[in-house]
């Protein structure tokens, strides 16, 4: 009984432990997935260069990855430095740079520099 109380508060605790690293790892890991609010599938972001890809899950056998680009003059930096932050009023996504403030928005066909706060 002891052993079978002991698996159960160990279970438990991997439980908690692998969803609180999933909760770090999706903030500040390396790449960062965001949801698409404009349609299927979503976007996929390498937080050290802001290498945009999309998943075009429309094709029922397969899943594409579509790749955006990066925006011009992105340098890449430390894991963490592009932010990527979802459209939820359209298309596209933001990518701001927490180093240098600079942001972008792409729907994958353009980028735009929204600039930087001054």
């Amino acid at each position: 009984m002891k052993r079978m109380a002991g698996l159960i508060i160990l279970a438990g605790a991997l439980v908690a432990v692998s969803g609180f690293a999933a909760q770090e790892s999706k903030t500040i890991g390396r790449y960062v997935a965001c949801e698409n609010f404009a349609g299927a599938g979503f976007y996929w972001i390498d937080t050290t260069t802001a290498k945009v890809w999309w998943t075009d899950m429309t094709v029922k056998e397969k899943i594409e990855w579509k790749y955006y680009g990066q925006p011009q003059g992105a340098k890449a930096g430390e894991v963490g430095t592009y932010v990527p932050q979802t459209n939820k009023s359209g298309s596209g996504l933001f990518i701001l740079n927490s180093v240098t403030g600079e942001g972008w928005w792409t729907n994958g066909k353009e980028w735009k520099v929204l600039g930087k706060p001054e």
